[in-house]
């Protein structure tokens, strides 16, 4: 029905716009007929206009009177409250000069109305009128402005959660196109993660003894595969890596000669890295020694890549840092208890992404590389939502409020809003991530055919990690 209403509403519009087409070519075909203005053109008009700007008023409160409730949904937390209350005063302010605006524009429209008798009154400049429609509007605004910052700084300042309150400590991790929750562990502190540790048994670049080990055995492997081919390609394309010195005299004496050339050996990429290849001096082209050929470069600065990044893990294995092997991963859903504060960290793989949350009234963005921080204190849970809505299906849900790539419109998280013993018994459910990670890294049992998903490394060197120093 109300589809109905719009569509005919549309095509009224319609028809009317076309009339007045007609008319205006109806004109064009009678040249010598200028246009004459007529006192009863004018009161049309000035009618047309009354009627139109009451039927505007009314036409928004009855929207109000029907969707005024509906705008937002109800606010599930305590801070959603006062979102609401500052979303409401700034309607109001805003609405009351869009009111009298309006309404004064078609009222002197309706006054004043041509005549041929009235001359029009006409004054350049106003100092008074000036000041008063700048200074009024500047001190309005202003007020809403600090109002608002108000409302922000207390939703945003974390310092006012104490520690004796103990809240939950969540981190929130995008990727294209999912989330995931890491809940902190006993500690109650979410361990530390690295970019650098991601790889298939750790999406989220966690930091314990066991994932170092297991990402340090992986670097060794694809190393292992580089050298491989690289030694492939040097034989296959038959490359000569000309030395990086001075050109030497083949006459020298102690100079090893072929038809005026001095040649090489196959390039170290480790040493290469550190500066350490033919004397570690200062080269002005740091690739030359390796030829000409673009895919002996590329795989040369994919070894250098992986030395690097093999230094760069080692040298913060060997510093203190909070384990996460206590913390929870969960996909799919996540709990919150109800009336406890909530802690959030977000993280992003690829992309920005943006955590929204509408019924806790929480948007905050997910940006690779950094992290970004929300806290709020549910109010309701999803069972008494359900009631209040009227909706047995109702649940909350995590949302990406960024067009993050074409699977955007999917990325979502259900959210479970519960009671303290609820929460508690589902989190004892839920496996730590260095139990995760063992299950994943275990030997397969004799009698199964599943493919080990890593290769124990060859490089005995770079297989073993450092000896690592956790918090606990």
């Amino acid at each position: 029905m109300d589809f109905l209403i719009l569509a005919i509403i549309i095509l009224a519009v319609v028809a009317i716009f076309q009339l007045l087409k007609i008319y205006e070519l109806s004109r064009e075909l009678r040249p010598d007929e200028a246009p004459v203005i007529t006192e009863a053109d004018s009161r049309m008009n000035a009618r047309m206009g009354m009627i139109f700007i009451f039927g505007f008023f009314a036409f928004i409160l009855w929207c109000v009177y029907k969707w005024g409730d509906k705008l937002l949904p109800e606010p599930a937390s305590k801070h959603g409250v006062e979102i609401d209350q500052l979303w409401d005063v700034t309607m109001i302010i805003i609405g009351i000069p869009f009111v009298i605006c309006n309404f004064l524009l078609f009222f002197f429209l309706n006054k004043y109305t041509y005549k041929k008798d009235r001359k029009a009154d006409y004054f350049a400049h106003s100092n008074k009128l000036e000041a008063i429609w700048t200074v009024v509007p500047a001190i309005v605004l202003s007020a809403l402005i600090v109002y608002g910052l108000r409302v922000w700084n207390d939703v945003t300042d974390h310092t006012t959660i104490s520690a004796n309150e103990n809240p939950v400590n969540i981190e929130l991790y995008a990727r294209q196109f999912d989330w995931t929750a890491r809940y902190a562990g006993d500690d109650n502190k979410l361990g530390d993660a690295n970019y650098q540790m991601i790889n298939g048994s750790n999406a989220l670049g966690l930091i314990t003894p066991e994932a170092i080990a297991d990402r340090l055995a992986e670097i060794t492997k694809d190393s292992t595969a580089l050298r491989a081919k690289l030694d492939e390609q040097v034989k296959l394309e038959g490359i000569i890596f000309p030395k990086k010195s001075k050109p030497v005299d083949p006459h020298a004496h102690g100079a090893a000669s072929h038809d005026g050339e001095h040649h090489a050996p196959a390039p170290n990429p480790e040493a290469h890295a550190k500066g350490e290849e033919h004397g570690g001096g200062h080269h002005e082209d740091p690739y030359a020694w390796a030829g000409n050929s673009k895919p002996v470069r590329a795989i040369v600065d994919e070894l250098e890549h992986l030395t690097r990044m093999k230094r760069s893990i080692e040298t913060f294995a060997k510093k203190r840092f909070t384990s996460s092997g206590d913390d929870l991963l969960v996909k799919g859903e996540f709990h919150l208890p109800v009336n406890k504060a909530v802690v959030f960290q977000f993280r992003a793989q690829d992309v920005i992404h943006s955590a929204y949350m509408p019924h806790f009234r929480v948007q905050m963005n997910a940006v690779p590389g950094m992290k970004t921080n929300f806290a709020f204190t549910p109010t309701i849970t999803t069972a008494k939502m359900r009631e209040n809505t009227k909706n047995p299906t109702f649940d909350y849900y995590l949302l990406c409020n960024k067009i993050c790539g074409n699977a955007h419109y999917n990325m979502k998280m259900l959210i479970v809003v519960e009671d303290q013993a609820s929460y508690d018994k589902w989190i004892k459910e839920q496996k730590t991530f260095a139990a995760q990670m063992a299950a994943l890294l275990a030997p397969p049992a004799a009698d199964s055919t599943t493919t080990k998903t890593l290769v124990p490394p060859t490089d005995t060197t770079m297989a073993k990690a450092p000896t690592a120093k956790p918090v606990k």
